[in-house]
C-alpha cells in the first residue's frame, strides 16, 4: 500500500521530495513537517484515504533528509 500511494501522490521539486493529497475544493491547507524521524513522512496515516478523496483540505507532507544532524536538536541533552 505504501508503495502505491507513494507512487501516486510523492513528487519533487528542486530536488525536494513531499507528500501531498489534494482536495477537490480547497479551502485549507494542512502542513506536516516529519519530527526526529529521518527520511519519513509523520503522520501522512492519519489523513489518507483509499478513496482518494479529501473534499476542502489538502495535506502536504514534508521531511528535510538534506543535514546529516537534523536529529541533534532532538535527542542532545540540554
Amino acid at each position: 500500500m505504501i508503495k502505491k500511494m507513494l507512487e501516486k501522490f510523492e513528487f519533487e521539486r528542486n530536488g525536494i521530495k513531499y507528500l501531498y493529497f489534494p482536495a477537490r475544493n480547497c479551502k485549507k491547507l494542512v502542513v506536516s513537517f516529519n519530527g526526529a524521524t529521518r527520511n519519513r513522512y509523520s503522520m501522512w496515516s492519519f489523513f489518507y484515504n483509499e478513496s482518494h478523496s479529501w473534499e476542502d483540505t489538502s495535506y502536504l507532507f514534508l521531511k528535510d533528509d538534506s543535514d546529516p544532524n537534523y536529529f541533534w536538536w532532538y535527542l542532545k541533552d540540554s
